[in-house]
């Protein structure tokens, strides 16, 4: 089909696939938000989210039992198959001081069991750890607990991933997220914050 030029609507017929120069199409061609994220590759970043939690919570735990901390972030996927990528750190003390504390990722409440270590008997299952007694004696630190988790997003309704912590010891513990066992008011004695952030990825 010849190229045909109508002056009237401002339009040219005919230009087929792959017809254009290579470059004839910049950057500053295209519309401010016309890719969309269907235009999108594999391993697009289609939206990122996050949360920063700075206020102090605590919760009376019972021996290896979980803490939800309420630590979340809610994210609409754009595809059912897209990857969420969940990351952050989550700032946690523990009355004792206390050693291997567990963190996991959970998804509307309930821990994502994916993200769990293999079962061996009658070993804890966690994502990952910390420890809030770094020199074994001293209650004024928190364990800076990071995570990392890549999950599918399954759907394309509202998801809310939070972080969900486990009581470690073999007695009820007061948990605390943003401040230490020990908080008494100085300057070396801290508040923290934590986050968690959630990225959509293309697939």
């Amino acid at each position: 089909m010849a190229l045909t030029l109508n002056g009237s609507n401002n339009t040219i017929a005919g230009v087929a696939v792959g017809g254009l120069p290579d470059g004839i199409v910049d950057t500053d061609m295209i519309a401010a938000s016309a890719v969309t994220a269907v235009k999108r590759g594999a391993g697009a970043i289609l939206q990122v989210l996050s949360n920063t939690k700075t206020d102090v919570t605590s919760q009376y735990t019972a021996s290896k039992s979980e803490w939800d901390t309420g630590l979340t972030q809610a994210i609409t996927p754009s595809h059912a198959s897209n990857k969420i990528l969940v990351t952050g750190f989550i700032m946690i003390g523990v009355a004792g001081p206390q050693h291997n504390i567990g963190v996991m990722i959970n998804k509307g409440g309930t821990v994502i069991s994916g993200c769990l270590g293999d079962a061996a008997g009658s070993r804890g299952r966690v994502l990952t750890n910390g420890n809030n007694m770094p020199d074994g004696s001293y209650t004024n630190a928190m364990a800076a607990i990071n995570f990392n988790y890549l999950d599918t997003g399954g759907g394309t309704s509202e998801i809310i991933y939070g972080v969900t912590v486990l009581n470690p010891s073999s007695s009820t513990r007061t948990l605390y997220m943003n401040r230490a066992d020990t908080d008494t008011d100085n300057s070396t004695h801290y508040r923290s914050a934590s986050v968690i952030t959630v990225m959509e990825v293309a697939v």
